[in-house]
């Protein structure tokens, strides 16, 4: 894409606006009515499950509070790429927000799988791995900025610690991997992402592109292909740099085809819609109005298919 700011073609133009219909409809949700379409919501039928305490809220809690930010996150994320649209100012970060996208899109559909197998133990285990990883990745992070004598160390070891044996005390089927510790014998790795809870495993992210399309159910080489190239534009990375770039009066000129574009802010909108439509049904919210709102974008949306015609 060469356009100047002023001069940009229909279709970024129209993906621009699409993508802020389809943030703004998540960002305005406090405002659709909330109708109940069935007697039992999902997530009233795993209430009781997910009712369990977990640190210092509960599994039910964290569920939704985690659906609702990983989705408010991305909703923003998808508002970005439509001003980096509108500035002509997609090279070296397109790819990047897309890339955090469909992370957090692919987090809310395995959290709100639909799939029958998920039984409400299945989805406590899901958010108590989610809950207890991020927490120990946060402790990491606060122990390498602070001395170990620190508040602010020993508060997020305790919550963390806290947490850790609330889970062990409640999910009595945990395999935890084995590793060969310091001193040359086999013990439990400490890495709860390594743990497995009632036969549920935590997700890498190369698994999270195929349930941010697709579900566990469907084969995941392309999801996988596809997440790997967005980790390689995210990335320093040169020789993928170097796809976009082409040498004009000795000065280096980065340039997307529209039809690349749109790829990469597609499958962001994709993602987007399959979680947002599992957080609405799963919540019981106004599942139809929103339906309705994806689809229309949907209809709306730029199709390109040749990515060799159009500059």
């Amino acid at each position: 894409m060469t356009a100047l700011n002023d001069d940009l073609p229909d279709d970024i133009l129209i993906m621009r606006d699409l993508l802020n219909e389809v943030a703004d409809l998540y960002l305005n949700l406090h405002s659709i009515e909330i109708v109940r379409t069935q007697e039992t919501s999902k997530f009233d039928a795993d209430r009781d499950a997910l009712l369990v305490n977990i640190s210092r809220s509960t599994l039910a809690d964290e569920l939704e509070h985690a659906t609702s930010i990983y989705l408010f996150e991305s909703a923003h994320e998808l508002k970005a790429l439509s001003i980096l649209l509108d500035r002509n100012q997609i090279a070296g970060s397109m790819e990047v927000i897309s890339r955090a996208v469909i992370e957090r899109c692919g987090r809310v559909s395995w959290l709100l799988d639909h799939n029958e197998d998920v039984t409400p133990a299945v989805r406590s285990a899901r958010i108590a791995l989610e809950i207890a990883v991020s927490w120990q990745h946060y402790r990491q992070i606060i122990q390498s900025f602070y001395p170990g004598s620190h508040d602010a160390v020993k508060v997020a070891n305790a919550r963390f610690r806290e947490m850790r044996s609330q889970i062990e005390v409640t999910f009595q089927e945990i395999e935890k991997e084995q590793i060969i510790g310091s001193d040359g014998e086999l013990t439990s790795s400490p890495e709860i992402k390594s743990w497995v809870l009632g036969g549920v495993a935590y997700p890498e992210y190369t698994q999270l592109a195929t349930w941010a399309w697709y579900g566990a159910s469907e084969d995941s080489k392309r999801a996988k292909a596809t997440y790997s190239m967005l980790c390689a534009f995210s990335h320093p990375n040169i020789a993928a740099s170097r796809e976009h770039q082409f040498m004009s009066e000795g000065n280096v000129t980065f340039r997307y085809e529209i039809p690349y574009i749109n790829r990469v802010i597609s499958n962001s909108v994709a993602a987007f819609d399959k979680a947002f439509q599992s957080f609405t049904s799963y919540f019981d919210r106004n599942f139809d109005s929103v339906y309705n709102v994806l689809n229309s974008v949907h209809d709306r949306w730029p199709l390109l298919e040749d990515i060799d015609e159009t500059t």
